[in-house]
C-alpha cells in the first residue's frame, strides 16, 4: 500500500524545531511568530519540547515530513523557520549564518560585503556557502557540525 505522504530527501532540514511565521488572515493581514505548539499539535505531529534560556517551557513543532508542513499550511503559515541546531543538540548549531541585508543600499554593497567575508572566512580557512535571501539579500552559511554552542557561533 502507498503511504498517503510521501517521504521526502529532507536530511538537511530533518529533526529541527520550527518556528512558525502565521498569516491567518492571509499574506496582507496581520501575522504572529508561534514557537509553543503545545496543545495545539495533532497526536501524529512530532514536538520537541524545550526549556528557553529565560526558564519558559515550550513545545516546538519538528519539520519531519510531508504531511507536517502542510499542517503549518492549514494554519496560515507562510513562513517557516528552522533552528540551526537539530532536537539531538539543540543548544549547538550545525551551521551560522552572517545575513547581509541591503537596507538602504544597493544590492551591490550585499555583494561587495559578501566578497568581503569570503576573503576573510579564506584567509582563516573557514569554509562557507553564500544563498540569496529573499529578493535583495545574502546569507553566507558556514558549516559547523555542532562543535560550538550558539554563543561561540
Amino acid at each position: 500500500m502507498k503511504a498517503l505522504f510521501p517521504k521526502v530527501n529532507t536530511a538537511g532540514e530533518r529533526d529541527r524545531p520550527l518556528s512558525l511565521n502565521r498569516f491567518p488572515g492571509g499574506i496582507h493581514g496581520k501575522s504572529f511568530y508561534q514557537k509553543d505548539v503545545k496543545d495545539n499539535a495533532s497526536d501524529w505531529a512530532k514536538t520537541f519540547p524545550y526549556q528557553t534560556s529565560d526558564g519558559e517551557a515550550k513545545e516546538y513543532l519538528v519539520g519531519n515530513d510531508i504531511a507536517t508542513l502542510l499542517w503549518t499550511n492549514t494554519l496560515g503559515c507562510i513562513e517557516v523557520n528552522p533552528w540551526f541546531s537539530r532536537v539531538e543538540h539543540p543548544d549547538n548549531p550545525d551551521y551560522c549564518v552572517i545575513d547581509l541585508d541591503p537596507d538602504k543600499h544597493h544590492f551591490d554593497k550585499v555583494i561587495e560585503a559578501a566578497n568581503v567575508c569570503r576573503e576573510i572566512l579564506e584567509s582563516i580557512g573557514v569554509p562557507s556557502f553564500p544563498k540569496t535571501s529573499g529578493s535583495t539579500g545574502i546569507h553566507i552559511y558556514i558549516p559547523l557540525d555542532g562543535k560550538y554552542d550558539y554563543d561561540q557561533s
